[in-house]
């Protein structure tokens, strides 16, 4: 049965393919009316697709670092009693069946900072939509002087913010380029352009954001997300697809991420991370913090959120793909991709990375 089965099986007892489409739409929209304004609020804000956190603009070879503050985490909520949300049983069992304790992960998911928050999925899906579904919009007219990468990364606050964080860390950077064959100023361009050199790493645990993506297995649920654009049962068809795929990979990465806990010492609700999940300094998934994190300072443990382990464990990663300071600007670009195969993403760090 394809994802939507039951669209197909309201079709199939004689409803119209329009009438279908208006009967979903107003619920989408009426459901859509129904949302807290927090679940609401920046349905419309840039994904970062993984691992990076910066928000894109046009400038010469690169994108501004992001004038917004990060959004707030839900407001945090406990039952009454204590006990797990029922939101979270069917999590629950499925990571059961993959292997992990049940009776131990309760307590760990009737903690207050796991709230229940359909927007996490709704967004990506939402941003998913667009991009496949909607016409590109037409690019505008520019209005003034363009953006240089001087106007937006390498400001003289930033470029004083830089030499500070080189100088402070420049045996532990030296060491890694050493070790990697990268340089000190490629991986201070990836953490900047990644968490404003440690600055900017999140403010939601990241047992919280991959738990809500994988709980979100319901595609009604999604709707309202959607509703505005008038779907098509295709179109949502094709989004609960998506949507079984993002939670089948977050269930995956909740299992890295217990390990990499377990491993490293650390409780799960006390590392922040970005809105999908990504963390540390380097803002690696949990599957690359598993595979490719190094103990860069010898204490034993990998954390991501110190600049030794950071910039090994970035190191490490950028060599697994090839990396040689001697390549082309080009196989440069495609490496960096593979880590965010966003092209300004790309473009940006190479930029500043030969400037700093």
């Amino acid at each position: 049965m394809r994802p939507l089965g039951w669209i197909s099986g309201l079709k199939a007892g004689g409803l119209k393919a329009a009438g279908l489409l208006a009967l979903l739409v107003l619920w989408g929209l009426c459901s859509l009316a129904q949302v807290p304004a927090s679940l609401a609020q920046g349905l419309d804000q840039g994904l970062d697709g993984g691992q990076g956190e910066a928000a894109a603009e046009s400038a010469e070879e690169g994108a501004s670092p992001g004038t917004s503050a990060p959004a707030a985490p839900p407001a945090q909520s406990v039952q009454p009693d204590g006990t797990m949300n029922p939101a979270w049983t069917g999590l629950l069992e499925r990571l059961a069946l993959e292997g992990e304790n049940r009776t131990a992960l309760i307590p760990l998911f009737a903690n207050s900072s796991l709230v229940p928050d359909a927007s996490i999925m709704g967004r990506k899906l939402r941003a998913l939509y667009k991009s496949r579904f909607l016409p590109k919009p037409e690019p505008k007219a520019p209005t003034g002087k363009p953006l240089t990468i001087y106007d937006t990364w390498l400001t003289p606050e930033w470029a004083e913010k830089i030499a500070a964080f080189k100088k402070a860390n420049a045996l532990v950077l030296e060491e890694a380029a050493r070790r990697y064959g990268t340089s000190p100023s490629l991986l201070t361009a990836i953490f900047l352009v990644e968490t404003h050199l440690g600055t900017f790493l999140g403010q939601r645990p990241v047992l919280a954001a991959l738990a809500n993506l994988a709980a979100s297995t319901d595609p009604g649920a999604m709707l309202p997300f959607v509703a505005e654009y008038q779907p098509t049962p295709e179109q949502l068809d094709w989004l609960a697809g998506r949507q079984a795929e993002k939670s089948a990979w977050a269930l995956r990465q909740i299992r890295f991420f217990l390990e990499y806990c377990r491993l490293n010492g650390f409780a799960p609700l006390s590392l922040p991370g970005s809105l999908y999940g990504a963390f540390g300094l380097c803002q690696f998934t949990p599957l690359n913090a598993l595979r490719l994190g190094v103990d860069g300072d010898g204490d034993g443990r990998v954390d991501l959120f110190g600049v030794a382990d950071a910039a090994h464990s970035m190191g490490r990663f950028l060599k697994s793909r090839g990396w040689r300071e001697d390549l082309s600007y080009q196989a440069k670009l495609k490496i960096i991709r593979q880590y965010n195969n966003d092209l300004l993403y790309a473009q940006t760090v190479l930029a500043v990375a030969k400037r700093i």
